[in-house]
């Protein structure tokens, strides 16, 4: 996204004038507060601040604060990404299950608790999609990256899933064990660099983002969250194998034709040294000639 700086100036006839220059803004991402089980509708994050603070008519509600009143938690969008603040005093503010005391830094899917109240940060317009591309097995055996489900909470806390193969979600013969279930639920596809989550079941629920999908295309940093307690964070490359060879690969240096004389010209002399005589001649004639 680009934008302007504008600065006023005043040129040495007095005449005012503007002189713009044009600057590259990063992209903010679209992002959403959603309330799952409160009659609150979703709010917008847009850049800059939003706060909020307790509702009156609910026992357990909030709302957006007015200007110059109290807030309970603040949240801020601004290039370096989603930030959660909590105000000073503030008590029980937890994101995804740990206790925040003053600042905490979001992405979308996660989960929020204040006062009673569950929100969760998710993305403007859905990422669901209506069927799995068709993979060719020419391109399948292309290396790229690998990447990695890491667990957020219970107990894969920390454990990193990486996505060689299909990743299966559901009993006990899955990669993903959710308690009390049976048979495969979901299954998670990476070919060509590109990573699908499919839900089996339909009766079983998959959040990516804060959002129930049943067949979406994930991207680096989405979360899934398959059962409470049971969250998991995409972790995947931007550059493929041969784009990070290819950086790392030591630039080619020129080699000179055959024939071609390489060699410095044995009479250059360099300029500074040229004006140095120069000047010394012109001082040696002013004092030789400029004597009476």
């Amino acid at each position: 996204m680009k934008s302007g700086i504008v600065v006023w100036r005043d040129n040495q006839f007095g005449v005012r004038y503007a002189k713009i220059w044009r600057v590259n803004t990063p992209r903010l991402p679209r992002l959403i507060l959603r309330f799952p089980d409160h009659q609150h509708s979703d709010l917008p994050l847009h850049p800059g601040m939003s706060r909020l603070c307790r509702d009156p008519d609910f026992d357990r509600g909030l709302m957006v604060a007015r200007e110059g009143s109290r807030s309970l938690i603040d949240f801020c969008l601004d290039a370096r990404g989603l930030w959660l603040h909590v105000a000073e005093g503030v008590a029980g503010v937890h994101v995804n299950g740990r206790p925040v005391r003053s600042l905490a830094l979001l992405r979308a899917g996660d989960s929020i608790h204040c006062e009673g109240v569950e929100m969760c940060v998710g993305e403007e317009g859905g990422r669901a999609a209506q069927e799995l591309p068709v993979f060719s097995a020419s391109d399948a055996q292309t290396r790229q990256p690998v990447p990695v489900l890491r667990g957020l909470c219970g107990s894969d806390h920390g454990r990193a899933l990486p996505l060689e193969r299909t990743l299966k979600i559901g009993g006990k013969a899955a990669d993903i064990v959710l308690e009390g279930q049976q048979g495969i639920l979901a299954q998670i596809h990476c070919q060509q660099a590109q990573v699908w989550l499919e839900v089996l079941n339909a009766g079983h629920q998959v959040q990516l983002n804060g959002e129930s999908v049943a067949l979406a295309e994930l991207r680096h940093g989405d979360q899934l969250a398959f059962a409470p307690g049971c969250r998991y964070l995409l972790e995947a490359p931007g550059k493929s194998a041969s784009a990070l060879a290819a950086a790392q690969k030591p630039a080619a240096v020129l080699q000179p034709e055959a024939g071609q004389n390489t060699s410095p010209h044995r009479w250059q002399v360099p300029w500074l040294l040229l004006a140095a005589i120069l000047s010394a001649t012109i001082l040696a004639a002013l004092l030789w000639f400029g004597v009476k």
